[in-house]
């Protein structure tokens, strides 16, 4: 029920503000009073800009994205990692991103770096990042994604996930 009620929200919230720190903050004190205690939400947020290739994000307590830009693949950190509904007045920051030519950037989950295989070992961040340097930039984003899963899939094995 949480992330119905927030989807309807982001929609109208984001007819009335244009930055994703501003838009989450707004959606964190709508959210508030009307979620149940000890639930919250969770969701990152970005907004391209095509026009100055500029990524604008901001982050409410998911994993932080990964960049791939040329042979380095790093976290786009951010602040505000409280996630929606906790706490009230939490103020979200943008966090700009400038594009350059071949950059691959992946928003994911935390089900991906959680992913058990059968002898209880986490797929982790350092598996993904590992993953994600072996894409080249000419890939489509259908094509990456089919390699992520694939490759957590292969981890993960017959081990059932939670």
């Amino acid at each position: 029920m949480n992330a119905v009620l927030a989807n309807g929200m982001l929609n109208q919230v984001a007819k009335i503000e244009s930055s994703s720190g501003n838009i989450l903050s707004t959606l964190n004190q709508d959210l508030y009073p009307r979620i149940e205690k000890r639930m919250f939400t969770a969701i990152a947020l970005s907004i391209l800009h095509s026009d100055s290739e500029t990524l604008q994000f901001a982050n409410a307590a998911q994993p932080y994205p990964i960049i791939k830009r040329e042979n380095q693949v790093s976290e786009l950190k951010s602040e505000g990692g409280v996630p929606l509904g906790i706490m009230p007045n939490v103020v979200y920051q943008d966090q700009p991103l400038q594009l350059q030519q071949g950059d691959i950037v992946i928003f994911y989950t935390d089900g991906i770096n959680e992913a058990v295989n059968s002898n209880g070992e986490m797929y982790n961040i350092e598996r993904l990042k590992d993953a994600i340097m072996k894409f080249d930039s000419e890939m489509s984003a259908e094509k990456i994604v089919k390699a992520i899963l694939q490759d957590v899939g292969d981890f993960v094995g017959s081990a059932e996930q939670y």
